[in-house]
This record gives C-alpha cells, structure tokens and sequence, in this order.
C-alpha cells in the first residue's frame, strides 16, 4: 500500500468536471501534469474522482427530471470504457489515484482500478454501510470533514483505527 509520509499529497479534483466527455477529460489531465511536473519531487499529486451507480443512487421519481444534481449526474455518465480511457490516461500522467464511492457497488469498482486511496465524503460520513465495505477495502482513506461536527469527525477516527485502516 503506497504510504504519504513521504512526501505531502497534492489531490487535484475532477468529479464531473470532465462534463461527460473523456476527450476534455484528458485535456484537463495532461494540462495538470503539465503544471505540477516541477513539483513531482516535492509533491506526490492525485486526480480525484467520483463513483455512483446512478441506477440505484437516483430514486426513479427523479432520473431525467430537471433536478440540479440528478441532471448533472445523468449528463456526466461515463461508460467503462470511457472511464478504463479517462482513468488510464491520468496513470500514464503519473497521477495517483483517488475515487470517492457514493454507494457500496462503487467500492468494488474502484478497487478494479487499484485505487490509490478512497476518499469518503462529507455527506457519507454516517453511511454505515459504505463505511463498512470502504473499511474491508485494505485501502488507505481519506474522509472530508466540510460538513462534519467534531463528533463525527471522532466517529471517523474511532471507526477506521478500531479496523486498522490508516
């Protein structure tokens, strides 16, 4: 498992900002490495991504409504192909590799990328279940604490170190 006591680590966020189309998706990624490729020796840098299975994570009252983030979703849909290309691409780069999973499914197909690390975020802090798969993963974790009380953020702690999980 990669260790980042080394050196500090640099995530650089794509979530959907690859608009659904892995050609401006690589773009962004080769524009990163371009920009962080003085600082690789101070720095280790990773592209961070988002999972969700969208036929279970959108309710079905709500798929192709006009919903904000439901339709952001649904438009940002990447096939495995297209995430085998987007995701090899930023590997190629030199990038580590950081996936936030929003559902239990996620996890697993994270993992088929040999994720770097898993991020959990703020809004999955009290997901039990995620929780409980993110902690079987043999992964190192990063959760974000943006909409956290200082007790979950203890919750956090407590739960991942009760597991071993760094």
């Amino acid at each position: 498992m990669k260790s980042f006591d080394e050196k500090p680590l640099i995530v650089l966020e794509m979530a959907n900002n690859h608009m659904g189309d892995v050609s401006h998706g690589k773009a962004l990624i080769s524009a990163l490495a371009e920009v962080v490729r003085p600082h690789r020796a101070t720095f280790d840098f990773a592209v961070k991504y988002q999972f969700r299975q969208l036929d279970t994570f959108i309710h079905p009252d709500y798929r192709g409504g006009d919903l904000k983030f439901v339709k952001r979703f649904e438009e940002t849909f990447l096939t495995d192909a297209q995430w085998d290309d987007l995701i090899g691409h930023g590997r190629d780069q030199g990038f580590l590799l950081i996936i936030t999973p929003f559902d239990e499914p996620s996890v697993k197909r994270a993992l088929s990328y040999d994720v770097d690390v898993l991020k959990i975020a703020s809004c999955s802090l009290a997901d039990w279940p995620l929780l409980e798969v993110v902690a079987k993963a043999n992964k190192e974790i990063i959760f974000s604490t943006a909409g956290a009380n200082l007790g979950s953020i203890d919750n956090m702690v407590a739960f991942f170190s009760n597991r071993s999980v760094k």
